[in-house]
């Protein structure tokens, strides 16, 4: 049903209202119907629009499309509708259709096209028509045209640049000043990029200024502007207001490192003539950009006005292709006077001279380098022609005179001639000449005009380094080293690859100790140099640590030196030296051995062979040392330092063999160090070192024994001049003294020489004996209490004067203990681990029966070093007083294994004495010791201890003890024959007493009866004036062992009837005199007095019966002994003679397998008893059967095992040969080769026992 226009009107105004209502679905059916009646109504269209607006938005178009349609474009009501729901692509129209319309709401439009474009694949369309608006008269739709435009683009920067890029560049430059516009600065990096790219370099340069002065810390536009300066700098300079190093200072502030920033102040520093800062700035660029061309051609530029000629040549070698070839490399070839490349500056030459040269003089100017390339490659001949062509060209006489100079120096070597042609300074105009010139004169050692004429070549060129290094090398000829000093560091300032005058002042630094510098320069040379240029910086280098003593960095130093090519001598030694200082010994020689190889015609040959000598003498191969010395002397009998060398490994030598106890050898080498010194100090006597090892190798002798305490010594010396003086005693600490004043007149500040001088003051103190010498104590003790506090004023921090001081306070004989006790502790703060002051401090309390003190004293000295045999002996001391005596002796033990020490050998050996003095044998001695003396070898230490006490000493009051016990230990050792020559030494002391001569003379001739001397023992015993028991039955007993048996029998005689005391004293006479009598008149007068002598004490008269029984079959005489011996069977020490005689006994009874029972059941009970089975295996052969022999042979193997393993038996050779052989008797009949074997073995045990002897000849 069709509606009239009536009810259309009446049912759209009832849609409007459902529409307000929201009540969307009602309205659509309404406006349905209406177009049902009339399908191009407008209004319905509209409104259908509006409903489907938010539910349905592509009906919604569909509608306002058609109602957009039938409004011909013009109505607003549909475009809005559309604004809101029309798809992406239709909405850039749609919004510029209803701007037409709406040109006030400008600017909501645009930001709705600004958001229409984020959605859009492609906003070409777009553009365009933003464009299209921007042409529009209205400034406002043209503003926010170009806003929305320029937003848009930046958010599509591929297609704004690619398609678009005039559009963006048009936009970037309208809005570059809109600040409210987002992305501000970025728009305006992007601004400039695209002028960069389209070179409008005029227009970035100002866009860049204004941005900066918005954003003064904007790196980007600073780092553009200093980039445009550095591609352009004059338009730049000509645009600017500001200088570049406004902008390249603020971008540094911001970027410490920026490249750029650097580069552009390095070019504005170059063109406003601060050379050296634009080369210090283009090289904090080349540092950080090394491949970057322009720097390396701004750098090559510089190089060539600094004088820096090899590196301008390394620059251009690495950009030939963009730096052209004009004058500026041939100079830098020239000048570098090198053959090789005076060549190359040849064929450059003759390239310009093939060019058109644009003028005449510019010809010229090219012939001069020709022909000074000439005179560098030595082809004189065509140098000649070149000579005469500038002089065809009217070039300048003083030019020629001095190529003509120059000549005269390189063909004849004649400086004098050569300055003799010269012009004078204000006749030449080019500095290059006036350095030649000036060179001439120089090596004509004409200082002063050499000095005029390069000075008037600064005023030229005040930026050559060559003319500042000549100007400095002159003033150091000069001695005037602050100028030397101003102009090399200005050289090198200018040219850090200027070799020869950083070696020039690295020396002078190195004169005035002034390290730091020194090491800035040469780490500054390295850091520059090219190629081979940084090996004698490094060398020196390597000197400036030496002279640091940082001996690490100084080998690293040297070795960086050698890895370049051909490395110089020098640095082989420098490496040595550097090795030598740090200890490497090794290391050192085998660098040393190189540098000799490396070249054998150098001058420092003698020095490296010198210190090789001295790696010899301090490693103590003392031979190879002397011998070396020897060669260099043959080559120079004058070489100081050999001299010194060899003087030096001599006395080193005597120390050692002094050492040793080899006092004559250790003399013999003295004498030859104070030969060398003798004529070293002929050639030069001014050296402290020299005077002071004079005094040490005095004082050495002086230490020696007196037989060799003695040198002969020049007598200039004593002012005997031509004569030689033989020195003794206190004579050569006398000179000793004077050689240490003078090596103080030398030194007067060295606190070494004043503590050596004080100790030998001490020393002469100490050694005074006799009266005279007395009075000298005290004067003495002065001397040296005044070294010792000028040693201690001079250097109070060290520990060795104070130290010195101390015991020099106790020594002296008005003691200052508490002075003393000050400086040990004044040396322990110093040095809180010094061992030698914590030692003495212990000693001082010591001495004062402060044990507690002095015991923690003696612990801190421990803990500070464990091997300070003086800590030990002072705990030992303070052990023995307080009666720890087990302590002591392992303190003292201790010390002997520590080293020899005269306090320790004496305590050790006297407590050992005591030990063996308590005991009647060795193996009885109390257990606790019994491990110390058998174990470990306590005897032998201890002979060997005061050996070293006594061997080189003269035997008087003090020491006489020291021999006494010697002589102990060597008869407790079985040393019979050393025992007899200790006792001689100690029978011609004359201030012995009667007493003491008696008892030394009697054990002396004990001696002797022990080696089977018996006639100097019946000497011996003669010269005892106050006989007693023991020298009695000793003299009998020697005269026994000669023959004489009637003046021994009388001598027991005596002994019986008038020395005797006791029955033990007289039974042991009686059986003395009994086995006289049984070889003078049988056994019958022998019985007699052996039953008067039976005594139950004398053990000896009961064997002496008992064997006496036995050998004539007096059987009650045998029996009787036995009863009264019986008892002692099982005592350790006579036991085994006891269950010898007794089994003789039984075997005389035919009672054999008793007698193997008796003395199987004791071996039972004594298994650890070695005699026993002895006496076993004895018993065992008699039976003559094959299983009872091999028994007797493992027994009497057994023994030595047995003897060996005993703590309770003091075992020999002998007794091991006895027992092999006894073995290899047994083994006779049943194993023939094994008892050969036995007897060999028995022989080369002890040669000189006879059984073993009678043993190899039975098989």
């Amino acid at each position: 049903m069709k509606m009239n226009s009536k009810e259309i009107k009446t049912t759209l105004k009832e849609a409007r209202e459902l529409i307000k209502n929201k009540n969307f679905s009602e309205a659509i059916k309404k406006c349905q119907a209406i177009l049902k009646t009339d399908k191009d109504n407008y209004m319905s269209l509209v409104l259908l629009g509006a409903c489907y607006q938010d539910s349905n938005k592509e009906e919604a178009t569909k509608f306002l499309k058609r109602a957009l349609e039938l409004s011909k474009d013009d109505d607003l009501l549909p475009l809005q509708g559309l604004a809101s729901c029309a798809p992406a692509h239709d909405l850039p129209s749609v919004l510029l259709k209803l701007l037409k319309l709406q040109p006030e709401k400008c600017n909501e439009i645009h930001g709705k096209l600004l958001d229409v474009s984020s959605k859009l694949d492609d906003i070409t369309e777009l553009v365009q028509l933003l464009f299209q608006e921007t042409k529009l008269n209205e400034e406002e739709r043209v503003t926010a045209a170009w806003t929305t435009l320029v937003q848009i683009l930046m958010n599509n920067l591929t297609i704004a640049e690619e398609i678009f890029l005039e559009i963006f560049e048009q936009a970037l430059t309208v809005t570059s000043k809109n600040t409210d516009i987002p992305k501000h600065l970025e728009r305006n990096h992007r601004l400039i990029s695209i002028l960069h790219k389209k070179q409008k370099f005029s227009d970035l340069l100002a866009v860049a200024i204004d941005i900066n002065e918005t954003h003064p810390r904007d790196t980007f536009v600073l780092e553009w502007l200093c980039k445009l300066y550095t591609d352009m700098p004059d338009l730049v300079e000509k645009e600017m207001q500001k200088p570049i190093n406004f902008y390249a200072n603020q971008l540094l502030e911001i970027n410490s490192t920026s490249v750029i920033g650097f580069m552009a102040q390095s070019i504005y520093f170059y063109k406003s003539g601060d050379i050296l800062s634009a080369r210090n700035l283009a090289l904090k660029v080349y540092e950080i950009e090394p491949k970057w061309t322009k720097c390396q051609l701004l750098l090559y530029d510089i190089y060539v006005q600094l004088g820096a000629f090899s590196s301008a040549e390394f620059i251009f070698n690495l950009n030939q292709n963009m730096i052209p070839v004009d004058l500026r490399i041939i100079k830098c070839l020239v000048k570098q006077n090198e053959k090789t490349k005076g060549e190359r500056a040849l064929i450059l030459c003759k390239e310009l001279l093939a060019n058109e040269v644009s003028s005449a003089a510019k010809q010229l100017e090219i012939l001069i380098w020709l022909t000074k390339s000439l005179l560098v490659c030595q082809d004189y001949a065509r140098f000649e022609k070149s000579i005469e062509k500038l002089d065809s060209l009217n070039c300048d006489k003083n030019i020629i005179n001095v190529f003509k100079s120059l000549k005269i120096l390189k063909t004849e070597n004649d400086a004098q001639k050569a300055a003799s042609l010269l012009p004078s300074k204000t006749e030449l105009k080019d500095s290059h000449l006036l350095i030649d010139a000036g060179v001439i004169f120089l090596l004509a050692k004409n200082i002063d005009t050499a000095i005029l004429y390069f000075l008037q070549a600064a005023k030229i060129e005040n930026c050559n380094s060559e003319i500042f290094f000549w100007l400095g090398k002159c003033y150091n000829l000069l001695n005037d080293e602050e100028r030397s000093v101003k102009c090399l560091e200005k050289s090198i300032q200018l040219n850090f690859q200027n070799t020869e005058a950083v070696q020039i002042l690295s020396t002078i630094y190195r004169k005035r100790q002034n390290w730091k510098l020194n090491s800035k320069l040469l780490e500054d040379s390295v850091k520059y140099s090219h190629g081979s240029d940084g090996k004698w910086a490094y060398y020196h280098l390597g000197l400036n640590y030496m002279g640091q003593r940082k001996f690490d960095e100084a080998v690293n130093a040297f070795r960086s030196a050698l890895r370049f090519k051909d490395p110089d001598r020098m640095f082989y030694v420098g490496l040595g030296d550097a090795y030598f200082a740090r200890g490497s010994y090794k290391s050192a020689q085998n660098v040393y051995e190189k540098a000799l190889i490396s070249d054998d015609t150098d001058s420092t040959q003698n020095y490296i062979h010198l210190q090789i000598a001295n790696i010899d003498r301090i490693l103590q191969k003392f031979e190879d040392a002397l011998q070396k010395f020897n060669l260099l002397l043959k080559v120079d009998p004058s070489y100081i330092l050999a001299l010194k060398g060899i003087a030096e490994t001599h006395y080193q030598l005597a120390l050692n063999l002094k050492n040793q106890h080899r006092h004559a050898r250790s003399r013999m080498n003295a004498q030859e160090a104070i030969n060398f010194l003798t004529r070293l100090i002929e050639i030069k006597s001014d050296y402290s070192c020299v005077w002071r090892l004079f005094a040490q190798v005095l004082n050495l002798t002086s230490t020696l024994s007196k037989d060799h305490r003695f040198l002969n010594v020049s007598g200039a010396f004593n002012e005997l001049p031509g004569e030689s003086v033989t020195l003794r005693d206190d004579e050569l600490m006398q000179l000793s003294a004077r050689c240490l004043s003078k090596a103080i007149k030398y030194n007067p500040n060295n606190q070494t020489l004043w503590r050596e001088l004080s100790v030998n003051y001490m020393l002469r103190a100490l050694s005074c004996s006799d009266e005279l010498q007395q009075q000298n104590l005290s004067k003495y003790f002065l001397y040296a209490e005044k070294a010792s506090k000028q040693s201690i004023k001079l250097n109070p921090k060290n520990w060795e004067n104070w130290n010195l001081l101390g015991v020099i306070c106790v020594l002296k004989a008005e003691k200052n203990l508490a002075l003393a006790q000050h400086c040990f502790i004044q040396a322990i703060k110093i040095e809180k681990r010094c061992s030698v002051a914590w030692s003495n401090l212990g000693l001082l309390y010591l001495s004062q029966n402060n044990i507690k003190l002095a015991n923690r004293a003696f612990s801190k000295a421990q803990q500070s070093d464990e091997k300070l045999i003086h800590a030990w002996i002072g705990q030992a001391v303070i052990a023995q007083n307080i009666g720890e005596t087990e302590e002591a002796i392992d303190l003292f033990r201790h010390c002997t294994e520590l080293g020899f020490n005269k306090e320790s050998g004496i305590g050790y050996a006297s407590h050992v004495c005591s030990i063996l003095n308590d005991s009647p044998r060795i193996d009885l001695v109390l257990p606790k010791y019994r491990y110390m003396i058998n174990n470990m070898n306590a005897i032998a230490v201890a002979i060997d201890q005061i050996s070293w006490c006594t061997q080189h000493e003269t035997i008087n009051k003090t020491n006489l003890d020291y021999f006494l016990v010697l002589a102990f230990l060597l008869m407790a050792k079985k040393m019979y024959r050393n025992a007899i020559e200790v006792y001689q030494i100690v029978s011609t002391y004359p201030d012995l007493d009667k007493s003491q001569r008696n008892k030394i003379l009697c054990d002396m001739a004990y001696a002797y009866l022990k080696v089977h001397d018996y006639k100097n023992a019946v000497e011996t015993f003669q010269k005892v004036n106050e006989a007693d028991i023991k020298s009695i039955i000793g003299l009998a007993l020697s005269q026994t062992k000669t023959g004489d048996l009637e003046s021994a029998y009388s001598v027991y005689g005596s002994a019986l009837e008038w020395i005797a005391s006791d029955d033990l004293q007289k039974s042991t006479i009686l059986t003395a005199m009994s086995a006289i009598l049984y070889i003078f008149q049988g056994p019958t007068d022998a019985k007699t007095l052996l039953f008067q002598s039976l005594c139950e004490k004398n053990m000896q008269s009961l064997f002496s019966a008992c064997a006496l029984g036995l050998l004539h079959e007096d059987m009650q005489l045998a029996e009787l002994s036995i009863t009264q011996m019986k008892e002692f069977e099982y005592d350790p020490s006579i036991g085994h003679h006891v269950v010898f005689l007794i089994t003789q006994y039984i075997l005389h009874k035919k009672k054999m397998r008793q007698a193997i029972n008796y003395v199987s059941s004791l071996i039972h009970l004594y298994p650890d008893r070695p005699q026993l089975r002895s006496i076993l295996s004895n018993v065992l052969i008699l039976f003559k059967k094959s299983k009872y022999e091999v028994s007797a042979a493992r027994l009497a193997e057994s023994t030595i095992t047995l003897n060996i393993s005993s703590n309770q038996v003091d075992c020999d050779s002998m007794e091991a040969s006895k027992a092999l052989a006894l073995a290899s008797k047994s083994m006779t009949r049943v194993d023939t080769k094994k008892s050969k074997i036995l007897a060999q073995k028995s022989v080369f045990m002890n040669p000189t026992c006879r059984e073993a002897w009678a043993a190899f000849v039975a098989v």
